[in-house]
């Protein structure tokens, strides 16, 4: 109804034009249709160290650090030649470590009990993950002898940065 108490009609014309506003760009070309990238919240905060096996395109803007000890989070592949022993050195640091590639808990769970760190931290988190398997998973030193797990997926066109972003919250935020 309008103003005056009148019913009033949408035709068809309106209906289309309406539904055809909403869809655009759904199959126009990229530069159309690709949305605004998400932010980041902490990624280009925050010190990275990024280790030689990790696949991922990160955004201009990261402070990439060449050591570990240097760095809020370090992330290693998931094929990664680096020993607990150096993780362990890193955790006792105060540095956050994170494996990156699918499936990321094992292997940084291996890492964690190769290098003896489960002896010197208390660790808590099921190393298989039940059915879940996470692109990304890290324990951040909250004390001296605790470790916290953050364990981050994503679904973003970039999973590996977004996921690194989302455990980099976790440290950073606790």
């Amino acid at each position: 109804m309008d103003e005056s108490g009148r019913a009033t009609t949408t035709s068809r014309r309106r209906i289309l034009a309406g539904v055809l506003a909403v869809t655009a760009g759904c199959g126009g070309t990229p530069s159309e249709s690709t949305p605004e990238p998400l932010p980041y919240r902490h990624l280009e905060s925050e010190p990275l160290y990024v280790g030689e096996t990790v696949e991922a395109a990160f955004p201009d803007g990261v402070g990439f650090v060449s050591e570990p000890t240097a760095a809020t989070l370090a992330v290693l592949g998931r094929e990664t030649a680096v020993d607990g022993g150096r993780v362990g050195e890193w955790l006792t640091a105060g540095v956050a470590v994170a494996v990156a590639g699918r499936p990321a808990r094992p292997t940084l769970w291996r890492l964690l009990t190769s290098g003896g760190v489960d002896e010197s931290f208390t660790v808590s988190f099921d190393p298989d993950g039940g059915s879940e398997s996470y692109l990304v998973a890290a324990v951040d030193p909250v004390d001296d002898r605790r470790l916290v797990p953050i364990f981050a997926d994503s679904e973003f066109q970039r999973p590996v940065t977004y996921a690194v972003d989302d455990v980099l919250r976790g440290v950073v935020e606790g």
